[in-house]
């Protein structure tokens, strides 16, 4: 209902990034990635990426 209209056949087109110009500012929720639960958590897994800097993260959870 509210945000950016996602189009499936080019979903990087309206990919938002977690990061900021604002210092110390980052966005996650739904309207980032994906809609839904999936998108928060991915949202979320991409905003702590951004923050940490480690995408180690991604590795241990595509190995567990």
């Amino acid at each position: 209902m509210y945000g950016i209209v996602k189009n499936y056949k080019d979903p990087l087109r309206t990919f938002i990034d977690p990061r900021t110009k604002l210092p110390n500012l980052y966005l996650t929720g739904q309207n980032l990635n994906m809609h839904g639960i999936l998108g928060v958590s991915l949202s979320a897994l991409a905003t702590c990426v951004a923050i940490t800097g480690n995408e180690s993260i991604i590795e241990k959870i595509s190995h567990a």
